[in-house]
């Protein structure tokens, strides 16, 4: 997986759901219903992280529950270091590329 996925926006906030004790479907349909409209284009794939990674790295995932009760934002990162591009090599390492198996890109 590619560094540039995990960058942080301007913002400092890289945003996340929280995904443990979801089964597959369920994983997916948070993509389409939130993430999916913010991008304009259907969700294809997605990383796959424990957040123990982040915390490793010195970021803190915090929750955020808008959109959804499960989104959260990976904070804490140093935007005028290239410490930052580090840390999101260091994630990008740690994840999981999970494809979406279905043709027409639907949960």
């Amino acid at each position: 997986m590619k560094y540039i996925t995990f960058m942080p926006p301007p913002s400092g906030r890289l945003s996340v759901y929280k995904t443990t004790g979801l089964v597959e479907n369920e994983v997916w349909q948070l993509g389409h219903d939130y993430v999916a409209p913010i991008l304009q284009k259907p969700i294809l794939a997605r990383a796959d992280m424990n957040s123990v990674v982040a915390y490793a790295e010195g970021l803190a995932v915090e929750i955020a529950p808008s959109p959804h009760p499960r989104h959260a934002n990976i904070t804490g990162w140093d935007m005028n270091s290239t410490r930052t591009r580090l840390q999101a090599t260091k994630l990008a390492a740690a994840a999981k590329l999970v494809m979406l198996t279905s043709p027409r890109g639907e949960p």
